[in-house]
C-alpha cells in the first residue's frame, strides 16, 4: 500500500516535473538551433561597385506606399482635434473626450502631441 505524500513532497515532485518539462522544452530549442548551425552558411552577393556614368541619373518618380498614406481615423482624429481646438478645448483631456464623444474611440496623449507638434502649437 502507497502513503500518501506530504504537502512538501508533492510540492517538489510537482517542481520536478515542471523542471523537467522545461529542460525537455529547452533541449528542443538546442537541437532546432544545432540543426540550423550544421547548415550551410548563406553567402552574400559579392558588393560591385556601380562604373560611373557620364549621364546623370534618371529621376525617380516618388510614389506614396501604404506605410506614408495617413490612415481614415487618423484624417478623422487630426480634423477632429481642429474642431476642438477652435472650440476652445485646450487640455489633452478635453481634446480626448471630444473625440472621443465625436467617434466612440479616444485617441491617445502621443496623437494629440504629434498633432500639436505638426500645427506648432506650443501652450
Amino acid at each position: 500500500m502507497m502513503r500518501s505524500l506530504s504537502r512538501a513532497e508533492l510540492h517538489h515532485t510537482y517542481r520536478v516535473v515542471h523542471l523537467m518539462k522545461l529542460l525537455k522544452k529547452l533541449v528542443r530549442l538546442l537541437m532546432r538551433w544545432l540543426g540550423r548551425a550544421k547548415s550551410k552558411p548563406r553567402r552574400r552577393a559579392p558588393r560591385s561597385t556601380p562604373e560611373p556614368s557620364i549621364e546623370p541619373p534618371e529621376p525617380q518618380l516618388k510614389t506614396l506606399t501604404v506605410q506614408h498614406r495617413p490612415s481614415r481615423r487618423s484624417s478623422t482624429v487630426q480634423l477632429l482635434l481642429d474642431e476642438a481646438w477652435d472650440l476652445g478645448h485646450r487640455t489633452y483631456p478635453d481634446l480626448i473626450g471630444y473625440v472621443f464623444d465625436r467617434t466612440g474611440k479616444s485617441c491617445s496623449r502621443s496623437t494629440i502631441a504629434a498633432w500639436k507638434k505638426k500645427r506648432d502649437i506650443v501652450v
